[in-house]
C-alpha cells in the first residue's frame, strides 16, 4: 500500500493567530472605572454650567415665556455646579 499525499481541505485552511490576551474577556479595572465615573460626573457638571449660563442670559421677556421670572431663576444660578 502507498501513502496518499493528500492531507485534506482542513490542513490548507490557515487556522487564526491569537495571542494569550485576546482570549480572555475584557475586564475592567477599579482604576478604569473610577475614571469612568469621574469623566461622566465632569460632562454632566459642564452641562448643568452650560445651561445655568444660559439661563442667566435669557432676557425677561423669554424668561416669562417659559414660566420663570428672574427672581426665581436666581436660587437655580447660585447653586455649586456639583449640585443636581
Amino acid at each position: 500500500m502507498t501513502r496518499s499525499n493528500h492531507v485534506g481541505i482542513l490542513a490548507l485552511t490557515p487556522l487564526p493567530v491569537r495571542s494569550r490576551f485576546e482570549d480572555r474577556p475584557p475586564t475592567r479595572t477599579v482604576g478604569s472605572r473610577l475614571w469612568g465615573r469621574l469623566g461622566h460626573h465632569l460632562s454632566t457638571w459642564r452641562r448643568d454650567e452650560r445651561s445655568r449660563r444660559e439661563l442667566m442670559n435669557l432676557s425677561d421677556r423669554i424668561l416669562q415665556d417659559i414660566g420663570l421670572s428672574r427672581g426665581e431663576a436666581k436660587p437655580e444660578l447660585s447653586q455649586p455646579i456639583w449640585l443636581p
